[in-house]
């Protein structure tokens, strides 16, 4: 029995958007692997926040002063940016560009590639399907997720990848995801990366 060829079982993602369907690419390797970096950075990042956090309250419980903090790296914004662009590829952006698709619409269309990349299919589903609602995303991840603070099962509802630090109904398409502060790492049919991500209009 010869190997079917790869594209026959890859499953891309299609979008409908504006009475046309959109093909959306997978993360290319050098770009899967960029993405994981940054999210390791941010997940160093929150362990270190977190260490710090519980030495300052054993110190205030214990009736001492609280010991110097470790100190948490920097990550620069540049290093740790993904452009819309770079999530759709080039021609597929330009294709919409030229088609006259909207600017929310586009950045959506890249956040939906992002999640189905770290969280997963449903996810990325979910994320669509709810106009970028992080309530909505969150009921497709595992319990021991990004939005859970420690290991128990309730979860909080922090933003997901593309939705920290905006509003969802209105600002979740956005041109650039940032990874910053990940914690907990989520099943993902993919990549099982994690992360607290932030998008910005570029």
């Amino acid at each position: 029995m010869a190997f079917e060829s790869y594209e026959s079982f890859a499953n891309n993602i299609e979008l409908p958007i504006h009475g046309k369907t959109y093909k959306l690419p997978e993360v290319s390797a050098k770009l899967g692997v960029r993405i994981n970096l940054i999210l390791e950075q941010g997940r160093e990042a929150v362990e270190i926040e977190e260490r710090n956090r519980a030495a300052a309250e054993a110190a205030k419980k214990a009736g001492k002063e609280a010991p110097t903090p470790e100190p948490v790296p920097d990550i620069a914004e540049a290093d740790a940016s993904i452009s819309t662009k770079e999530l759709l590829g080039e021609e597929l952006y330009n294709q919409m560009v030229e088609d006259g698709i909207p600017s929310r619409a586009i950045g959506m269309a890249s956040q939906v590639i992002y999640h189905d990349f770290i969280f997963g299919r449903d996810a990325a589903e979910a994320y669509w399907n709810s106009d970028g609602d992080p309530k909505e995303v969150a009921k497709t991840l595992p319990a021991l997720n990004l939005f859970s603070t420690s290991g128990e099962e309730e979860s909080t509802t922090k933003k997901p990848a593309s939705t920290s630090g905006t509003k969802s109904k209105t600002k979740s398409s956005q041109n650039t995801t940032a990874a910053k502060k990940p914690s907990t790492t989520p099943k993902s049919s993919k990549t099982g990366g994690s992360s607290k991500a932030r998008s910005k209009q570029s």
